[in-house]
């Protein structure tokens, strides 16, 4: 039920393409697609759903914003997106951006076939190097320590901490590519 792929709009550097949501009751005659995934990504920003998330890591997010303190709290906003990269994509290791509180993706494979475009995990070369975020640092500083295999409706979420390194490894095949339902919980700003 994935979009044509001219339902994508190219974002600025790297080769990620996003679905752009046109709201309308028209789009279940017109596009049932479009319009499957425009209330979809609706549906994944629903309070519900970040509640259920947040519940999931609230030990590590706690930690990181001091929440056992009496009267204290976090806001946070839900993004979410349905992405196409190209499989040429790559995305060294990173902890994301700052602003990110969890991240979320639902790979949506069509088949097992292609594990290794799956998302790796990093541990840094140098004991206790750490990053707040923001930037993709070189492969070389690394070491690879799993592939979680692109794999259909495989959930891949994971807080953010300034040592939770993830990135993609590039892919040299023409016409392989990448469908991601993605899902963000980001401190608003």
């Amino acid at each position: 039920m994935l979009p044509a792929d001219d339902a994508y709009t190219g974002l600025a550097g790297g080769g990620r393409r996003v679905f752009v949501p046109e709201p309308g009751v028209q789009l279940v005659q017109v596009d049932p697609a479009r319009a499957f995934w425009t209330d979809m990504l609706a549906a994944m920003t629903h309070e519900d759903v970040g509640a259920w998330i947040m519940a999931r890591f609230y030990e590590v997010i706690s930690a990181r914003f001091g929440l056992d303190a009496p009267g204290s709290s976090i806001s946070l906003r839900a993004e979410a997106t349905l992405a196409r990269d190209p499989a040429s994509m790559s995305r060294g290791p990173s902890t994301g951006a700052a602003a990110a509180v969890v991240t979320s993706a639902i790979q949506l494979a069509p088949d097992a076939s292609r594990g290794d475009l799956g998302l790796s995990l990093y541990v840094p070369n140098e004991q206790g190097f750490s990053c707040g975020g923001g930037i993709e640092h070189p492969r070389a500083r690394f070491e690879r320590v799993t592939v979680i295999p692109y794999a259909p409706n495989t959930l891949v979420a994971m807080p953010k901490t300034d040592q939770s390194f993830a990135g993609y490894e590039p892919v040299d095949e023409p016409g392989a590519r990448r469908d991601l339902l993605l899902h963000e919980m980001v401190l608003p700003g």
